[in-house]
């Protein structure tokens, strides 16, 4: 009996570890995006990319509709950018943040939150060294993952109300009347923050 709740214990260990150390190359790859200048190693990139949607079986077309929603923003961080560092550095930093937004979906279509919030209290664990609660972090860490979801369909809703009301939602519009989107967004979140944070609240989670 001891035997089996050992080796089950064993199991969750390891299998939190694996999830750790996907986030952390998951990371890793993240940032070294941020580095990369040479346009072959992009299309190197994208191909790697690619590779992983076939063999997690993830369709193109819900990745493509995220990264087209996220566009706007993507545009308007590299046109300010452009403003900064130039051309070059715009086009780049505008393929970097839409290769980020891709690995990011398929990051999150083969990892489930609740292990990615099992991940990160795994790597978390040298904190209960110093007396930090792990597990505080990682709710924390969890509520935002939960939000990027929220935050995709909130700006959906936000775009199909402007439509409704004549908008054409083409890019140069969006990013032109880009209050349009962010209050009605910001509104909204804080409202859904103030939700959880009662929920928390009965739950006795945090103290009032």
């Amino acid at each position: 009996m001891d035997d089996g709740r050992t080796y089950e214990r064993n199991s969750k260990g390891n299998k939190k570890m694996k999830i750790a150390f996907k986030f952390i190359v998951f990371l890793i790859y993240t940032i070294l995006l941020f580095w990369v200048q040479n346009v072959y190693v992009f299309i190197g990139i994208f191909i790697f990319q690619a590779i992983l949607m076939f063999v997690y079986r993830i369709a193109w077309d819900k990745a493509i509709e995220v990264i087209i929603h996220l566009m706007p923003f993507i545009l308007l961080t590299a046109v300010f950018n452009g403003f900064a560092m130039g051309l070059k550095s715009a086009i780049q930093i505008g393929i970097r943040l839409t290769l980020v937004c891709h690995i990011t979906y398929i990051f999150g279509k083969t990892t489930s939150s609740m292990q990615i919030a099992k991940g990160i209290e795994k790597l978390l664990y040298p904190l209960e060294w110093f007396g930090i609660n792990r597990k505080n972090i990682t709710l924390m860490i969890s509520i935002a993952i939960t939000f990027i979801p929220i935050i995709r369909n909130e700006i959906t809703n936000i775009k199909y109300s402007l439509m409704a009301k004549g908008m054409r939602m083409n890019i140069i519009n969006q990013i032109k009347h880009l209050n349009y989107i962010m209050g009605p967004l910001f509104y909204s979140l804080l409202k859904k923050v103030k939700e959880i944070e009662e929920a928390l609240k009965s739950k006795a989670y945090v103290e009032e």
